[in-house]
């Protein structure tokens, strides 16, 4: 599986490096981060973390879920979709 994420031609290098850390870093197929943490963990922009996000959503790769605390947003729980991989 690592393989084909790591050949997948319609996966930027950032695309990858997220979806790998997402993997990685899952319990269940669910990680819960902040944008902040995810891209401090990675050394990447806040503003590019949210584009990957959005591409990998999009991909249909992630599946993404706000979680609130008193209206605000406190953390984004990822969900890992890899059939495409399997």
């Amino acid at each position: 599986m690592i393989q084909k994420i790591l050949t997948d031609k319609d996966l930027s290098s950032n695309e990858k490096i997220v979806l790998m850390y997402l993997i990685e870093n899952r319990v269940n197929s669910k990680i819960d981060i902040p944008f902040k943490s995810l891209g401090e963990e990675l050394g990447l922009a806040v503003p590019t973390v949210v584009k990957v996000i959005k591409s990998l959503t999009d991909k249909n790769l992630v599946i993404k879920k706000q979680n609130y605390y008193n209206g605000i947003v406190i953390a984004n729980t990822y969900t890992v979709n890899l059939n495409k991989y399997i």
